[in-house]
């Protein structure tokens, strides 16, 4: 049988060449990309109203739970309630954060962004349950049953909120001003 190709003669690591745009220096034209400081803007507003909606989100559902647990009075015993539920904010956006749910590219389209959303709710109330568990902490299940999941919709509506706002303001051509 007659071979084809020489085993010496094939090249099995080849260097790559190198391309057009490696061989050409960047350079900035005049007047091309003038809308990339305005998307920015827009892009940093729409984040920052995400976190505002957040963090209110959080204080909501910790408020909501304490009342439908405990009430409107305070005791020694749900003090510590009342702490979490201060902290709660916080801790919804840095789960949140952990979860890449502020980075660029999970926001304005596609259902990632609802689904990492989701998947740091649950994140929250595993930690949650976890961090009880293995401290031993005498952790009220309600409470923890209606301050996350309230959290967790309520994140999940804010986001869908703000995007159907965010599609209006492009319909109206204001672009992403809104």
């Amino acid at each position: 049988m007659r071979q084809l190709w020489d085993v010496d003669e094939l090249d099995l690591f080849p260097t790559p060449l190198p391309s057009r745009a490696a061989a050409r220096p960047l350079r900035r034209v005049p007047g091309r990309h003038v809308a990339l400081p305005r998307r920015g803007a827009w892009e940093s507003r729409y984040v920052r109203r995400l976190l505002i909606g957040d963090l209110l989100v959080g204080l909501g559902a910790g408020a909501l739970a304490f009342e439908v647990r405990f009430g409107q009075t305070v005791t020694s015993y749900n003090r510590v309630y009342l702490l979490l539920s201060l902290l709660l904010p916080a801790l919804l956006v840095g789960m949140l954060a952990l979860h890449h749910t502020y980075e660029r590219r999970f926001l304005y389209v596609g259902a990632e962004e609802y689904q990492r959303v989701i998947r740091s709710g649950l994140s929250l109330i595993a930690a949650a349950a976890i961090v009880s568990y293995a401290f031993d902490l005498p952790t009220a299940r309600f409470y923890v049953l209606v301050a996350l999941p309230v959290a967790t919709a309520g994140t999940l509506a804010v986001r869908f909120a703000a995007r159907k706002q965010l599609h209006r303001a492009r319909e109206r051509g204001s672009a992403c001003a809104a």
